[in-house]
Order: structure tokens, then sequence, then C-alpha cells
């Protein structure tokens, strides 16, 4: 909800925006189909798909590869 997403956002001050899709509309686009999923995008197209998160390190490695 709002409140996690405001609590989220003061405790970790990230550097990108977060936003709740409501309506669906980016999962569907997106295609998410497990949570939870991170996605980087660039210019509208998707860079990582991360839906493992059982080995952070692993994770932070997939992430800095780019």
């Amino acid at each position: 909800d709002n409140k996690a997403l405001e609590d989220f956002k003061q405790l970790y001050q990230p550097q990108v925006d977060f936003s709740i899709d409501e309506l669906g509309v980016l999962f569907n686009h997106f295609k998410i189909r497990n949570i939870p999923t991170l996605l980087w995008v660039k210019d509208g197209k998707v860079i990582q798909r991360i839906t493992d998160f059982s080995q952070p390190e692993k994770v932070v490695e997939q992430l800095s590869a780019q």
C-alpha cells in the first residue's frame, strides 16, 4: 500500500522512483508472473529480469554486469 511504499522510501532513500501499479498496467505490459520480480528497464526495454532472491550476492552480480 502507499504507506508501506512511503516507509520504504524514507528508510532506504532510493535513487530511483518507485510506485505502486494499482491497476496492473505495468504487470501486464512486462508480463510479470512471479512476485517478487525486479525489472531493470532502460528506454522501454527490459535489461534484467530477476525473480530469484535466495542468493543476494548473485543478484548484485547480475546487476553489476550491466
